[in-house]
């Protein structure tokens, strides 16, 4: 079990098809799957060699779902995506879980 975090922001079908499109793009993206009817997406930045995922990210309704097995924040390996809120003039919140 990692480090859990909710992302609370309002999402629009354009921004959830922007960040989809920038979790699948991403470099250290390995697969997604579907759990539960949610889609995770499983991010490997080390090749550890195991099937734990370095940190995965779900899509919901209110934002994201963040759980990083290598380190407490939230962000850490994934700046990308609040670099896409901060361009888009987004306003998040993240609690952590």
């Amino acid at each position: 079990m990692g480090f859990e975090h909710q992302v609370y922001f309002s999402l629009t079908n354009e921004s959830k098809n922007d960040i989809r499109k920038l979790l699948i793009e991403n470099s250290c993206f390995t697969k997604s799957v579907i759990v539960d009817n949610k889609e995770y997406f499983e991010f490997h930045k080390t090749n550890a060699g195991n099937d734990m995922p370095d940190f995965s990210v779900v899509i919901e309704t209110d934002g994201l779902y963040v759980c990083n097995n290598r380190q407490p924040d939230a962000f850490a390996d994934i700046e990308f995506i609040t670099q896409y809120l901060s361009e888009n003039n987004i306003k998040y919140s993240i609690e952590e879980l």
